[in-house]
């Protein structure tokens, strides 16, 4: 029997058992990792994480601006 990827969900093939226990640990899975997006999304955690994200990002982008203002300022010698 094979594996999903992400959340290793079973995959039969023609010749695997199926048995209640996979599907039953399946569902389990989902349930909790439905849950845990759900607390993330209504605890706002997840919009502070994307905030945050992004204010990293724009501070990396301002400070690679001011260094290559600081590289052209040398180089035209203002």
């Amino acid at each position: 029997m094979r594996e999903t990827s992400n959340y290793k969900l079973n995959q039969w093939d023609k010749p695997d058992q199926i048995l209640m226990e996979d599907f039953n640990a399946d569902n389990a899975k989902i349930d909790a990792a439905l849950k845990e997006l759900r607390d993330i999304i209504i605890n706002g955690d997840l919009l502070m994480t994307m905030f945050d994200q992004y204010d990293k990002r724009i501070a990396s982008l301002e400070q690679r601006m001011t260094a290559a203002e600081q590289r052209i300022i040398r180089a035209h010698g203002e």
